[in-house]
Parts: structure tokens; sequence; C-alpha cells
């Protein structure tokens, strides 16, 4: 299982390579949730133990949050979570 400082990085490697220009990354409210049961996705209704890392990014009026899922046991990003809902990950 990977710690909350290498979630951390992996949120960090993963915003860069993706051209997110976040404002900064709140490292203080980084969690484990344990068996999170996905709901979509190839581990749809499956549980899976998984760090979230918050961001925000620059919005019109105030910065927008964002929340990167990341799964405790692989380290592979599963998806982001805006205020609209979901962002898919596309390899």
């Amino acid at each position: 299982m990977i710690t909350k400082e290498k979630a951390i990085e992996i949120a960090k490697i993963y915003l860069k390579k993706n051209n997110w220009n976040y404002i900064y990354i709140n490292e203080e409210k980084v969690e484990l949730e344990e068996k999170l049961e996905m709901y979509s996705g190839k581990y749809e209704d499956k549980k899976r133990d998984v760090f979230t890392v918050g961001f925000r990014i620059e919005g019109y009026m105030n910065p927008i949050l964002y929340i990167i899922y990341i799964d405790a046991k692989t380290s592979e990003v599963l998806y982001v979570l805006g205020p609209h809902g979901k962002i898919e990950i596309l390899e």
C-alpha cells in the first residue's frame, strides 16, 4: 500500500503530465478511504482502498475544487471528481 506522501507525488505527476494548471494541492486533507465502492469504470461495483487528493484550479469568481482518486494498492489514478461530476481518465 502506498503512503500519503506517495499519493501526493502521484497526483502532482498526473497533473503535470495532463497539463492541469492548478493553484495548489491541499496536502493536509489527503485522506485514505477504505473499501470505497466504485460506481463506474473498470472497477465498477468493486470496493477499493483509495487516497483522495484535493486540488484547486483558478475559476472566474473563486477557485474550483477537484479531487483525484488514487488506488492505494496499485497507485493507479482512477478518476478525477469535479464540480460537475467524474472526469474519465483516458490513456
